[in-house]
């Protein structure tokens, strides 16, 4: 742990930014999540106050910077998604509903980013708007809940789950690719969450109703608190399994993306190569042929067919191995000068 702490701070310590929390986004998710688990260790072992209170901070600002970056790349992937839709799916009623989810996700995700202190009137309406509709419902808390944030929740809940069950529109089969959710079972992922704003309603009304009495409001809310603690559990596990598809979903898009590159530039390679075969052997650059004639003035008697073959060949290979013949071209010509 303590190697791997070291290890970062190099990392951290060489980065060309100067501000701290630059720095800290520049080390990334990853990074700054192996650091935090190291520096709470250290923390839980520290018998300094001053040094404890440092480390505190430190991980409280890396904490809070790591948040940023999970909904920057949230949204990133919204916005990619949306791309994808577009391009993909059929133009209907179902791509414009899914699209529009996609755009109040990312919606949403931007107003986070915003400090409350500077969001304006309408943004704080619009944000409310947004947080009832998309929010995580294990985020909701007991407080804030009330019956008009569960009914807007459950009318968007009922309408999506109407809308994702046509497995059979190409627009939905997308749309449930890259959320993860091609292998969840959707009605029960919309239960368990109504479940949940439900147990949490319940628990705020027997607060109010029993608040003179303790005993009686501990004894109605412990069986609330038992089932949400399960199905918090059970949410969890669906959101981890959701995450874990969307992670392999980018890593795919990642491969096939290289795939589709190299496949372009061997394409571009092989309608070179198919050009040129139906050229005179002498059809290279005059720059090249520069550097040619410069390598065969150059070099001793016995080096002047190798070059002469390569010279032939030259325009036969693919532009990778082209440039690997001309780096050797150009090297064996320096050491000639040069002896």
């Amino acid at each position: 742990m303590n190697r791997v702490f070291d290890e970062l701070k190099k990392v951290d310590a060489v980065s060309t930014k100067n501000n701290f929390s630059e720095r800290v986004k520049w080390l990334g998710i990853e990074g700054n999540n192996e650091l935090i688990e190291v520096l709470s260790k250290q923390l839980k072992n520290t018998k300094s106050d001053i040094t404890a209170k440092k480390l505190k901070k430190e991980i409280g600002i890396r904490k809070y910077y790591v948040g940023i970056l999970i909904k920057e790349n949230k949204n990133e992937n919204y916005l990619d998604q949306i791309s994808e839709l577009k391009e993909k799916g059929l133009k209907n009623n179902v791509q414009d509903y899914l699209i529009n989810d996609l755009q109040e996700k990312y919606r949403l995700g931007v107003l986070q980013l915003i400090p409350r202190n500077k969001r304006d009137n309408d943004n704080k309406t619009e944000y409310q708007k947004l947080v009832n509709k998309h929010a995580d419902v294990s985020q909701l808390s007991v407080k804030k809940i009330n019956e008009e944030t569960v009914a807007q929740k459950n009318q968007y809940l009922d309408e999506w789950l109407k809308v994702v069950k046509n497995t059979k529109d190409p627009n939905v089969q997308i749309y449930l690719k890259n959320q993860g959710l091609e292998n969840v079972n959707l009605s029960e992922y919309v239960d368990l969450q109504k479940r949940i704003m439900q147990a949490k309603l319940a628990i705020k009304d027997n607060n109010k109703k029993y608040a003179n009495n303790v005993s009686l409001r501990n004894q109605k809310n412990g069986k609330l608190f038992k089932q949400l603690k399960k199905d918090y559990e059970d949410l969890k596990n669906i959101n981890s399994k959701i995450d874990l598809n969307q992670t392999q979903i980018r890593l795919n898009q990642t491969s096939n993306s290289k795939n589709v590159s190299r496949q372009k530039n061997e394409s571009k390679s092989l309608a070179k190569k198919e050009n040129t075969e139906r050229k005179p052997t002498n059809s290279v650059s005059p720059r090249l042929l520069s550097k040619l004639s410069s390598a065969l003035t150059s070099v001793k008697k016995e080096g002047q067919e190798r070059i002469n073959t390569l010279r032939r060949n030259l325009d036969k290979e693919d532009d990778f191995e082209k440039q690997d013949r001309i780096d050797e071209i150009e090297t064996e010509t320096g050491r000639s000068m040069e002896r």
